[in-house]
This record gives structure tokens, sequence and C-alpha cells, in this order.
């Protein structure tokens, strides 16, 4: 488990801090070369807040040395590794972002962390498009749309890229499963969690049959693969929201997809990568809980879906103890 986890939720910013990035767009002071003529917050919840910014150039012929008016400027928790993934990844493709088989990255602008707020700034720029929509797909199309948008990413899976979830090996898997294991079974706040025969149960999966997932290819996932993230532009796809990449087994990604797009599993169908899929969202709701979001709703979502990983259809009944 990775991230500079630390306790404590965004707080909003003000306008003297809404640009810290010196020499870009504003300073400190609220003074810069460019003025902001309209913001709009886009999405706002505890671990980022994400806003549309737009430029007021200076009135000369000059190159006002960013690519367009319009910009995306994030406030990220500190927790998170997206600030870190984008400079990264801005450094070693063409335009910040580009990638084979016409999908991309938003273009990586600028970033800075200040200290006194815990808070990441990243400045990205603005995509125009449509949303994509996965309404009507059916399992199997999302599973190929999945794969597709995976096999792009493998790109820019190099040696150093941050992750946030690193599960290259089973060994690194099992090892962040047992760091929230606590968190999944001991009764906390008056909820309880698994109970001892499911806890048992998810040992022995996480210590057995969950190997066999490693026999497959590993590379970069995104961790959040969903048709809310895609956005369709001429040519291509923008793919947004890289706050968990991850590495682990290919596969994952497919599954992970589906579950984030609330498709029901095929009864018929015993998948490992299924059952991978739910604790790899069990692990980030935990880690989210014990480091910045400690709220029972969060640990209950840990909880129901590990539940769902070691086979409740919805984690709850027999898996959990009562309150």
């Amino acid at each position: 488990m990775s991230g500079r986890g630390r306790k404590g939720l965004l707080t909003p910013p003000t306008d003297r801090e809404l640009f810290r990035i010196p020499g870009f767009l504003q300073d400190e002071s609220g003074t810069g070369a460019f003025a902001i003529a309209a913001r709009k917050t886009l999405h706002e919840w505890p671990l980022s807040r994400v806003e549309l910014v737009e430029l007021a150039f200076p009135d000369s012929d000059a190159d006002p040395g960013i690519p367009a008016r319009r910009v995306v400027k994030s406030q990220l928790c500190a927790a998170s590794v997206e600030t870190a993934f984008y400079r990264f990844i801005g450094a070693r493709t063409a335009d910040g972002g580009i990638l084979p088989g016409a999908v991309r990255l938003p273009r990586f602008l600028g970033a800075s962390y200040a200290a006194d707020l815990e808070t990441d700034w990243l400045i990205l720029s603005y995509e125009e498009g449509e949303p994509e929509s996965w309404d009507g797909l059916s399992r199997g199309q999302i599973r190929s749309r999945a794969r597709e948008l995976s096999r792009a990413f493998q790109s820019f899976a190099l040696e150093g890229v941050p992750v946030f979830t690193d599960w290259s090996r089973h060994e690194r898997f099992a090892a962040d499963m047992d760091r929230i294991f606590p968190a999944l079974t001991e009764e906390r706040e008056g909820e309880g969690g698994l109970d001892e025969e499911a806890a048992a149960e998810l040992r022995r999966w996480i210590d057995g049959p969950a190997k066999d997932c490693w026999d497959s290819p590993v590379g970069l996932l995104h961790g959040d693969l969903k048709a809310d993230n895609l956005i369709r532009i001429p040519g291509g796809t923008v793919v947004l929201d890289w706050q968990r990449p991850m590495k682990a087994p290919l596969p994952l990604e497919e599954e992970l997809s589906l579950l984030l797009e609330n498709r029901a599993p095929d009864p018929a169908e015993e998948n490992p990568f299924r059952r991978l899929a739910c604790l790899a969202l069990s692990h980030w709701y935990a880690w989210a809980y014990l480091t910045c979001l400690p709220y029972p709703f969060v640990r209950s979502m840990a909880v129901r879906y590990a539940g769902m990983g070691i086979g409740s259809p919805d984690g709850e009944g027999e898996r959990r103890t009562n309150p």
C-alpha cells in the first residue's frame, strides 16, 4: 500500500491559494501574467476538488507559455499519487500524454505542493469531448473495451511509474491485505466486521487459490476504469482520473471495470479475478478509512466488498457479525 497517508481532509481553497505554482499562471500574491476570467467546480469530494479555469490572456501577440485558455486545476489530498503519476508520464511521453492506439491522457502542465495545507496542486489540459457511455454494452463488450484500453496503458508501464497499489507479486497483495485485515474483522464504532468463518475463508483464498491470478502477465492498470473516466475526442479517447493506478495481473482491469459499472457476475462463472477485483476495492476503502476518511460508511464498504470477494453476492448476511 503506497501513498502519503495522512489524517485530515481537504480544506476549501481561498482565491489567494488558487494557484500556488511559482512562475506558472499566478503567484501566491494573486498577481501574474494571467488573470482568471472564469472558474467552475467540476467535481468535489473529500479527497479531491477539480475546477475548470478559463484564463484571460494578455492582449498581445506574445506566446502565453501555455497551450490553451482553459485548464483543469485539481486540489488533491496529499495521500494521492495522481500528481506524481502525471508528472512522471508527462516527462516521458510525446506532448505530455500521447499513447498508441488513439488513447491519451490530459497534458501535464504543472504541479506543486502546499505544505501548510497538506495539498497537492495539479494543472492539466482541459479536453473538449463527449463522455463515453457503456449503457447497453454486454459484459463481454465491457471486457473487450477495458482490454483495448489496458493494452495502450502498457506503453508507459515504465520502471518507476508511481502507483497507488503494487500487486506485481502475490506476496505484495497478501501483505497489503494483512495490513487492512483488522479493519475488516474487528468491531469498530459499534459496527461488526466479517465473522470468524468468513475471515478464515478470506485468509484461505488469499494464501491459496489467489496465487493462480499471478500466472497471468502483470502490467499497469488504471484501477478505476469506467465510462465516467473516458472522454471521446476526434480520433480517440482521453483517460481521466489516475488517482489509484496499480501494478497487477492484467485481467484484473476487466473485472474491476465490470464491478465499477455495477454489472452482476455470471453465477455460472467461477472467475478468480472477480474475487481479486472485489478485494482491490475492499483494500481501497479500507486504506481510505485508515488514513484519511475515518467514517463508518467507508469502513462498511470495505467489509462489503471483502464479503463479495469470498462469494457472498452483496457482502451482507452471514458474512457479517451483528452490530
